[in-house]
C-alpha cells in the first residue's frame, strides 16, 4: 500500500506529536508499506525516511510547539507540495495529521479520490484557546471554528489518541461514533534498554548522588505545568532539602530559569535542556519518582507512558486524560489545590517504602506495556486503512 501523510510542522523534532507520526511511520514501513512524508522545509530526516519538503523560507525557524500566523503561507506551499507529489507518488491513502493536514487532505480530495485519514492529536479551538494565542470571544476564533466544524464534518474517518477528544467530538461537534477511532499513543518495548555506562556518566556529570530525584521530560511551557512545578519545588523545599528536579525539555528553559531563581529554587531543579527521541529512557533512568503537572487540555499526555515503562512511581494532576492512561496507579494531585496542599501529598509520596512504590510502578508498567504499544496502534491503523 502506498501512503501519502501530510504533516504540517517541522518534522521531525523530538517532542510530542512528532513522535506519534515517526512510530507510525515506522511500523507501517516496516510492514511492508511505502510511506512518503510531506512536511515544513525544518526538521531533521530519520534514517529510512522519505520525505519531501515545502521550499526553505529562510526567515522561519521554529521548531518547537505551539501555534503560528506563519503557518498561513506555510500551509499554503504544503498544499501545492502534496497536490505535486500525490500525482507523481499516486497514494492509495492520504493519511493526514493534525487540523491543518486534513484540510489539505479534503482540498485534494476531489482530485485524487483516494481514502482521507484525519490523525488529530487535539480540539483545534479549545487548544488555541488554553495556549493564549486566541481569546474565547474574538472573531477569529469564530472563524477558526467554522473550518474546524468544516474538517470533522467532511472527514470520513477520524482517528483521536484519547477518550476525552472522543467524548467531545461525539457528544460536542456531534460527529457520528462509526467515524471516530480511538488509537492510543503508545511505547516500542524494544527500545527500553538503557546505556547503564552512559547513565553512570549523567549521574557524575549532574552531581546527583545522595538526592532524591524526580524527572519532567516535556515541553517547557503553562499548559505543561511547569509554573506549577516550579511553585511546588518551592513549597517542597519548605519541607524536605533532599529532593532535585531535573527539568528535561523545551522551549523556554533560559525563562523558567530565570522564574526558578526568582522562586530561589535554582539549587533544587536542574534544566536539562533538549533530550534526544533516541536517549530518554537513558534521561529517566537517572529518576526515583516521575512528574507531569499538565493542566487538563485536549492533548494527550504521552509523557506518562515513557515514565511508567521506565518503572518510576508518577505523579500527576488528577483528570480524566491521566486517568485513562494510568488507572489508579499514580499519585493523584488536585490541580485546584494549593501548591502547599500538593506538596505535602508528594512528600508523603516519596517516604513510603520501596516495596510500596515498586507494586505501584510495576502495575502502571504492566497496564502500558499491555495496552499502550505502538505495536497494538499500527496494527489498528492499519485495519482501519483498509
Amino acid at each position: 500500500m502506498k501512503i501519502l501523510m501530510i504533516v504540517p510542522t517541522p518534522f521531525f523534532s523530538h517532542r510530542g506529536c512528532h513522535v506519534r507520526i515517526f512510530e507510525e511511520a515506522k511500523f507501517l514501513k516496516k510492514r511492508g508499506h511505502q510511506v512518503k512524508l510531506i512536511s515544513y522545509h525544518l526538521g531533521e530526516t530519520p534514517v529510512g525516511f522519505d520525505i519531501e519538503r515545502i521550499p526553505n523560507f529562510f526567515w522561519y525557524r521554529k521548531t518547537e510547539t505551539g501555534a503560528s500566523w506563519h503557518k498561513i503561507y506555510l500551509d499554503f506551499f504544503l498544499l501545492l507540495k502534496t497536490f505535486f507529489v500525490a500525482r507523481k507518488f499516486k497514494p492509495d491513502v492520504f493519511h493526514c495529521h493534525l487540523h491543518e493536514g486534513a484540510l489539505i487532505g479534503l482540498i485534494l480530495k476531489p482530485i485524487f479520490n483516494k481514502k482521507i485519514i484525519f490523525d488529530s492529536q487535539e480540539i483545534l479551538t479549545k487548544h488555541l484557546i488554553e495556549s493564549n494565542f486566541i481569546s474565547p470571544g474574538s472573531l477569529v476564533k469564530k472563524i477558526i471554528l467554522v473550518v474546524e466544524r468544516f474538517i470533522y464534518r467532511h472527514s470520513p474517518i477520524i482517528i483521536v489518541s484519547n477518550g476525552s477528544n472522543y467524548d467531545i467530538l461525539r457528544d460536542d461537534f456531534n460527529i457520528k461514533a462509526e467515524k471516530l477511532f480511538i488509537l492510543p499513543d503508545g511505547v516500542d518495548p524494544k527500545a527500553l534498554a538503557i546505556n547503564e555506562h552512559f547513565v553512570d556518566g549523567l549521574r557524575r556529570q549532574y552531581n546527583l548522588e545522595n538526592k532524591k530525584i524526580i524527572v519532567y521530560l516535556g515541553t517547557l511551557n503553562k499548559i505543561e505545568g511547569i509554573d506549577d512545578l516550579l511553585e511546588l519545588s518551592k513549597d517542597l523545599k519548605n519541607i524536605r532539602n533532599d529532593v532535585l528536579i531535573l527539568i528535561m525539555g523545551y522551549p523556554n528553559v533560559e525563562y523558567y530559569r530565570a522564574l526558578a531563581k526568582e522562586l530561589e529554587v535554582e539549587g533544587s531543579v536542574k534544566f536539562l535542556g533538549r533530550i534526544n527521541y533516541d536517549k530518554i529512557y537513558d534521561y529517566l533512568a537517572l529518576g526515583h519518582f516521575a512528574i507531569s503537572l499538565k493542566m487538563p487540555t485536549s492533548e494527550g499526555n504521552g509523557k506518562l507512558l515513557n515514565y511508567a515503562v521506565s518503572n518510576l512511581p508518577i505523579i500527576c494532576y488528577d483528570h480524566i486524560t491521566n486517568r485513562y492512561i494510568l488507572d489508579d496507579n499514580a499519585l493523584y494531585l488536585d490541580y485546584k489545590s494549593s501548591s502547599v496542599e500538593n506538596a505535602e501529598k508528594v512528600d508523603v509520596f516519596l517516604n513510603k517504602s520501596k516495596e510500596e512504590l515498586g507494586v505501584l510502578s510495576e502495575k502502571s508498567k504492566n497496564r502500558i506495556l499491555s495496552q499502550f504499544s505502538w505495536e497494538n496502534s499500527g496494527e489498528e491503523l492499519i485495519k482501519i486503512y483498509s
